[in-house]
C-alpha cells in the first residue's frame, strides 16, 4: 500500500532511526546555545533549520487537511527565522506535533487520494508533493547532524559515523 510507504518515511524522518537519523534522534540533548549555533561554513543554525522544517510541513499538513493556507508572500530565507518567538524545546517540540500529525493525516486517509492532484496545485498529486516533502526533511536532517558533528556535539553511536 502506498499509505505504508509513505507512514514508513514520515517515522523514519520523525522517530526511527533507519538509514538516517530521524529528527528525535539528531535533536536530542541539543542544548538552546547549540541549536542556534550555526556550524563551519553552515549559513543556518540547527534552530533555523528547524523552523525551516516546520514552516513547510505545517504549510503542507495544512493543505493535506483541506485547511486554507496564506499566499507565499517571503522569501525562502524568512522560512528560517524564528517568527514565532519560541526557544529550543518549544520549536522541537513543535515540530515533533508536526511529525505526529502528518503520520496521523496518512493513517487515516483514503489511499484514493495520495494519488489524486493536490488541491492547491493539480499537477502534482499529493503522492509527488509527499515524496518530495519527505526527500527536504532528510536532506535537512542531514545538515543537523553535519552541524552537530562539527560542534562535537554528535555521539556517533546514535549512528552516521
Amino acid at each position: 500500500m502506498l499509505k505504508n510507504v509513505f507512514l514508513n518515511q514520515l517515522k523514519a524522518c520523525y522517530d526511527e532511526t533507519t538509514w538516517f537519523v530521524c529528527f528525535q534522534t539528531a535533536a536530542e540533548g541539543l542544548t538552546e546555545s547549540q541549536a542556534k549555533q550555526k556550524g563551519e561554513g553552515a549559513e543556518n543554525s540547527i534552530m533555523e533549520i528547524t523552523n525551516h522544517l516546520i514552516f513547510y510541513n505545517e504549510r503542507y499538513l495544512k493543505r493535506f487537511k483541506g485547511i486554507p493556507v496564506p499566499a507565499f508572500d517571503y522569501t525562502i530565507d524568512d522560512t528560517f527565522i524564528n517568527k514565532s518567538g519560541l526557544g529550543w524545546e518549544e520549536s522541537r517540540k513543535d515540530l515533533d506535533r508536526i511529525y505526529s500529525e502528518w503520520i496521523e493525516a496518512i493513517a487515516s486517509c483514503d489511499e484514493t487520494k495520495l494519488t489524486k492532484p493536490a488541491e492547491h496545485d493539480p499537477k502534482y498529486t499529493w503522492a509527488e508533493i509527499l515524496s518530495l516533502l519527505i526527500l527536504h526533511n532528510t536532506y535537512h536532517l542531514g545538515q543537523i547532524v553535519t552541524i552537530r558533528k562539527q560542534q562535537k556535539s554528535w555521539d556517533p553511536a546514535k549512528g552516521v559515523n
